[in-house]
């Protein structure tokens, strides 16, 4: 099943919140507390860990074809970035504009599977199809979800 692309808090079926309640405050300080890394399009369909085994909290969550980073969980401290073969993982501020979008899904990605129990903590080999897709053209249209 294909994901959804996240909803802004005006998409949201539960709405923007309300005024100066938790949600509210919460998602205003969204806003402003930004993602450290994101895990961008070249990853699709490669899935390598790499960057996983290097972690030192774990922030990282996995789909069926696809890695996420948990924002609330990232530390910031670029580990993740030189160790990634297929250079999908950027510093939010140096995404490029195309995939900017990312940083949205990473989130709901990342706190789906999080619920889900898809958090991965150590190095696994990629899709079988890895090599194939590191060149392939791809979106996030490509990208797979556990069924809930």
């Amino acid at each position: 099943m294909i994901a959804r692309r996240p909803a802004t808090l005006r998409e949201r079926p539960d709405g923007p919140g309300r005024l100066f309640g938790r949600e509210t405050v919460t998602n205003c300080l969204s806003l402003f507390l930004r993602m450290p890394y994101v895990v961008a399009e070249p990853c699709i369909n490669c899935k390598y860990t790499d960057c996983v085994e290097v972690c030192p909290v774990d922030c990282f969550y996995e789909g069926p074809n696809f890695l996420a980073i948990q924002p609330d969980e990232c530390i910031d401290c670029n580990a993740c970035v030189p160790v990634c073969p297929v250079e999908a993982i950027y510093p939010e501020d140096q995404l490029p504009e195309e995939w900017e979008h990312y940083t949205q899904w990473n989130e709901y990605l990342a706190n789906q599977w999080r619920d889900l129990g898809y958090n991965v903590t150590e190095k696994t080999g990629p899709l079988d199809d890895a090599e194939a897709w590191e060149d392939a053209e791809k979106s996030e249209e490509d990208i797979l979800t556990w069924d809930v």
